[in-house]
């Protein structure tokens, strides 16, 4: 038996997993994709020392964050703690909020695509030869365009990350991404062991938002500034993995570089939404610069504000996290100052209020891929709602029934039927049949899929512009008032 904990952040999985981890003797497994590497301990919410220190955890902190993870080498590794887990008859508990890791960590393996052929010394790879410095945004969709038309079609023309993905696919196999899909999804990925006791952590939504509202709050008191700022420095030491390239508009000459914020730990929520924070009070090649802090223009250099290792520079850069900690003393005396200065407190405020906002619209994410993914009929499958709802009473609503449903199926060796609609069986390759693109000519967007364009038409932005142009008609004859109408309805 495996016990797997679901749900969107902030709802409690963590809890829930340590406290059935004691009461049943098992051991936790991450499956959140961000927890993966070393530190960001506040940013990515890990379990505290203290909560680990409780429970055995794998697959925690396991990678320097320079390292690019993929579900590949990540299911790899689940497979391998799960089998010696239920080997030593302990009971695996996954958790994490990284669904898709947490999906292909009970399922079967997932076919690898051939190696690509041996390269001539020096040749870029099919990676290199895709990173920006060789393509650009547009030239990669208009290429997977030409070769692959109907992944083209599924995939958002700026989802630079999913359509370089489905290129190297093309590259190093020689086999459209569309076709591997097609050719391996006329039944639902089996599970490797059963049964899968899923705990699906459920919060009701206006409750959610303000506990992650107040959770993003916690983590700036908790140091989360002071961790955005060394985490940014460390990946300053990695700007062929971080950064990008990009040529200014057409009527300008130069490029300028960005930060590649769709590759591996900057995808944590808090990097991109603190980034103009950080630039501003940054100097050159990532120092720490306090000249918006301070009227004399003074500035901090990178050695003394860093804590490094004798052999540790920016041109030999170190995979240790802990070779970019802020001297405590440093940062205090820079804090200080950051806090007596005006722009930096209203661009805080702007960062922290941002981050709020993405943090809820992730957490509706994660709910809808359950609710159309995990929720999912299969064989040895088991989901059960928890709702979470209430604080006062979330140790009787949620553990004492989780705790409940697990006593049974160890008594039974069969767990009780789930308390969650399941969905039917959709193949992979019907969806990518019937998927469409919609392109709203009055708001100048690209909407993927049904489901967003159908938000879409129902959204304020798209409301306001049909009310712009209603307003530009009224004054005219009946006649260009009716044509109005017509181009809304084809909208």
């Amino acid at each position: 038996m495996i016990i797997v904990i679901i749900g969107c952040t902030g709802v409690g999985k963590t809890k829930l997993s340590i406290m059935l981890g004691e009461k049943f003797g098992g051991e936790i497994l991450n499956t959140d994709a961000m927890q993966l590497y070393n530190g960001l301990d506040i940013i990515t919410n890990k379990a505290t020392v203290e909560e680990q220190s409780r429970i055995p955890h794998h697959l925690l902190g396991i990678l320097p964050p320079h390292v690019q993870c993929n579900v590949f080498y990540f299911q790899k590794e689940a497979h391998r703690v799960v089998d010696d887990l239920l080997a030593r008859d302990i009971v695996p508990i996954l958790v994490g909020g990284t669904n898709y890791y947490t999906e292909r960590a009970v399922a079967v393996p997932m076919q690898f695509h051939p190696k690509p052929p041996q390269l001539p010394k020096n040749t870029p790879t099919p990676h290199e030869m895709l990173s920006p410095a060789f393509i650009s945004s547009q030239e990669a969709f208009d290429r997977l365009r030409s070769v692959d038309p109907q992944m083209a079609e599924r995939l958002h023309p700026n989802d630079h990350r999913k359509i370089l993905r489905s290129l190297e696919v093309f590259e190093t196999s020689g086999k459209r991404h569309s076709d591997s899909i097609l050719s391996s999804s006329h039944q639902p990925t089996a599970l490797r062991h059963s049964p899968c006791l899923f705990f699906w952590i459920d919060c009701e939504q206006s409750e959610l938002d303000q506990r992650l509202d107040k959770r993003v709050d916690a983590m700036l008191d908790m140091g989360l500034l002071r961790e955005v700022y060394e985490h940014f420095l460390f990946v300053s030491s990695y700007p062929s993995i971080f950064t990008k390239e990009i040529s200014l508009k057409k009527d300008s000459e130069g490029t300028k570089v960005e930060w590649e914020f769709e590759r591996g730990v900057l995808q944590s929520i808090g990097f991109k939404e603190f980034q103009p924070l950080f630039e501003y009070t940054a100097g050159e090649h990532g120092f720490p610069n306090l000249e918006c802090c301070r009227e004399d223009k003074s500035r901090c250099c990178m050695n003394k504000m860093i804590i490094q290792h004798e052999d540790c520079t920016i041109g030999n850069a170190c995979s240790d996290v802990t070779c970019c900690k802020i001297d405590d003393k440093l940062w205090a005396d820079f804090f200080e100052l950051f806090c007596k200065n005006q722009t930096c407190e209203a661009m805080l405020t702007t960062c922290v209020n941002t981050m709020k906002q993405h943090t809820r619209r992730y957490a509706r994410k994660q709910t809808q891929w359950i609710r159309n993914r995990i929720c999912t009929a299969r064989e040895g499958l088991f989901v059960y709602r928890l709702d979470a709802s209430s604080l006062a009473t979330w140790e009787e609503d949620v553990f004492d029934v989780a705790a409940g449903i697990v006593q049974e199926a160890l008594d039974s060796s069969k767990p009780p039927p789930s308390n969650v609609e399941m969905n039917p069986f959709l193949e992979e390759g019907q969806k990518l049949k019937t998927w469409k693109k919609h392109f709203c000519d009055k708001c100048n967007q690209t909407l993927n899929g049904d489901c967003e364009w159908k938000v879409h038409l129902k959204s304020r932005k798209h409301r306001k512009g049909k009310k712009k142009t209603h307003q530009e008609v009224i004054p005219v004859d009946d006649s260009r008032v009716e044509k109005k109408y017509e181009s809304e309805s084809s909208c």
